[in-house]
């Protein structure tokens, strides 16, 4: 149809051409037939149309009908699929029963087949076995207990470190107001295990503290110079329910020192008046020993207060109080307040040192109690100071004061050497300070000199 079509549009284009080629002196008769030729190619062209239209019409309506039959065929597909899909599943499940059915089957299998040769191999090795266990349980034994004999090793080498650190505290503060003279030599492993066992009894609530927890955190920190709050835990200490005799005085003797050092002299007295009232009559010698320092260091404190009668009285509490106890030894207190009051005779002659009577008996009760003390403790170096002093007063050679304050020194050091010095405030004689000062200082001078040289 479309050859037919284009055949028509060629004669129609051939009769235009031939037209146009005509001369044009027949142009009239040319046009004549071109109208004759447009009215026939009209006709023509009418008739091709409708014969065009009527066979795209058949071409559509063959379209429609093959459309038709692919939907048919796809509609065939889908429902073959579909049945295949389901066909599958079912399959699929078949055979996934048959899979879980046969995985049972081989898992009893294998289970029983495992069971035998377990139970055969445990039979050949049963004994090889029950050996190594045995060795095993041995070896486990021994480390278990090397590591208990280890910690508990360690836990006794902190428990001795820590007595050693608070032994070498106490023994520097049972010297009168924990003299400056005994230095602290507590070694750095037992300061830090007395911190470790402080540390232990931090870590438990406080209401479940025992006297040994309070008295250790109280020499735990009157060694690191926390003084304060090792005062408050020897309070506590020393009113613990569980606290022996031997334990209350101790604290309470700790605790005197340590208000006397942080300021509280008054404090520090009632302290000590309670332990002489509650503990004068205890059987106990190391009790009794304790009221002894307590009544020498209170007789210390009233003497730095100037409360000069009462320090006497205490003294002379103490002599009384001593001779029912000559048993304790308590040779060395008795030294100390022999001398204490010797210079409280010494500081009576210097205050009346115009009254040459009353000058001579004190000086000479002074130097009664400074020899008395001397033969109690040969190498005391404040009383065999003071003797030098003394000497020097009544009117001794020189070479007599200076052998004796050579001495003194090279016993008591520093100390004694920077103490004397408050003693020519006391009452002072110009005259006789200025001398005895002088060889003070020549002695100190000389002794310096072979301290360095050696």
């Amino acid at each position: 149809m479309l050859k037919r079509m284009v055949l028509l549009m060629q004669i129609s284009l051939l009769l235009v051409v031939s037209c146009l080629v005509e001369s044009k002196e027949q142009v009239d008769g040319v046009e004549q037939k071109v109208d004759f030729v447009k009215e026939l190619t009209q006709i023509k062209m009418e008739s091709l149309r409708e014969s065009t239209q009527r066979d795209v019409g058949l071409v559509l309506s063959k379209l429609e009908s093959l459309d038709k039959r692919i939907d048919a065929q796809n509609s065939k597909i889908d429902q073959g699929l579909n049945i295949l899909g389901i066909a599958l599943s079912v399959l699929g499940g078949v055979l996934a029963i048959f899979g879980v059915v046969g995985f049972f089957s081989v898992q009893a299998k294998a289970k029983k087949e495992s069971a035998r040769v377990a139970v055969e191999w445990f039979e050949t090795n049963s004994s090889s076995l029950r050996n190594n266990i045995a060795s095993l349980q041995e070896r486990l034994d021994g480390l278990e207990a090397q590591a208990k004999e280890s910690i508990e090793k360690n836990v006794l080498w902190v428990q001795a470190s820590a007595r050693d650190a608070m032994q070498h505290i106490q023994k520097q503060m049972e010297n009168p107001m924990g003299e400056a003279s005994v230095q602290n030599n507590v070694t750095i492993h037992s300061a830090l295990a007395l911190a470790e066992v402080a540390q232990v009894a931090k870590s438990k609530p406080e209401q479940k503290y025992s006297f040994n927890d309070l008295n250790s955190l109280a020499f735990n920190y009157y060694n690191e110079d926390d003084k304060a709050s090792a005062a408050r835990y020897w309070e506590r200490a020393s009113a613990h329910i569980d606290a022996s005799d031997e334990e209350i005085v101790d604290s309470l003797f700790n605790l005197g020192i340590t208000y006397n050092q942080i300021g509280h002299p008054r404090k520090a007295i009632s302290t000590y008046d309670a332990i002489i009232d509650r503990f004068s009559d205890s059987g106990s010698r190391h009790v009794r020993l304790n009221v002894a320092r307590a009544m020498l260091n209170k007789g210390i404190i009233l003497n730095n207060l100037g409360e000069h009668e009462r320090e006497r009285d205490v003294y002379q509490t103490f002599l009384e109080w001593e001779i029912n106890h000559k048993s304790d030894g308590l040779v060395e207190q008795l030294s100390r307040v022999k001398n204490c009051i010797g210079y409280l005779d010494l500081g009576d002659a210097k205050k009346n040192w115009s009254s040459r009577g009353q000058r001579d008996e004190k000086l000479h009760a002074a130097y009664r109690r400074f020899e008395e003390a001397l033969v109690l403790d040969p190498k005391d170096a404040f009383v065999i100071g003071n003797i030098a002093y003394c000497d020097h007063l009544m009117g001794a050679s020189e070479e007599k004061s200076r052998e004796k304050l050579k001495l003194a020194l090279a016993l008591g050091g520093e100390h004694l050497y920077k103490a004397t010095f408050k003693d020519f405030l006391l009452n002072p004689v110009p005259d006789l300070d200025e001398s005895f000062e002088a060889l003070l200082r020549s002695e100190w001078a000389k002794l310096t000199v072979q301290s360095h040289d050696l």
